[in-house]
């Protein structure tokens, strides 16, 4: 791991500087509108200080996911069976290749191995669960204000760990 350096903003007036070490991110897949949405978010004035990428902007969706809801996994399977489904029913969209951070891959990977996801239901995958957490999201209040606050929470998080 190569050792890097940063400054994060706390607030309007306070920034920090921080040590981060390069980590790992883990592959995914992302529907075209949530992409675009994420895009938006990745280019507005706000995202700055430091300028969040597509595996923090990710990551902080799947984080609000599991902590909004008392039961993010059966919040997840219902979104993919009816939403995604209807979606996807003339086939699914090309998709993008994203990142992840590896704590919020391990909570998808935990929908994607639960039984509902398995025979006789429908079986979804990683990228479908990913493009799930951004979508409910998007649909709540404050999308863009919510996930930049996860990230910076996502973000300090990953620095006290080490």
């Amino acid at each position: 791991m190569l050792n890097t350096s940063m400054s994060i903003r706390i607030g309007r007036e306070r920034t920090v500087p921080i040590d981060i070490a390069r980590e790992e991110t883990v592959g995914t897949l992302l529907y075209p509108e949530e992409f675009d949405f994420l895009h938006r978010v990745y280019t507005d004035p706000e995202n700055d200080s430091p300028k969040f990428r597509f595996p923090d902007l990710i990551s902080a969706c799947v984080s609000i996911v599991f902590a909004d809801h008392a039961n993010p996994q059966r919040r997840l399977i219902d979104y993919a069976r009816s939403e995604l489904m209807v979606r996807n029913s003339r086939g699914r969209p090309k998709c993008r290749s994203e990142d992840m951070w590896p704590e919020q891959y391990e909570l998808l990977r935990g929908v994607q191995m639960s039984p509902d996801n398995r025979y006789p239901n429908p079986k979804f995958n990683l990228g479908d669960f990913t493009s799930a957490c951004v979508a409910l999201v998007m649909a709540g209040a404050e999308p863009q204000r919510r996930i930049l606050t996860q990230a910076r929470a996502n973000l300090l998080y990953r620095v006290a760990r080490k």
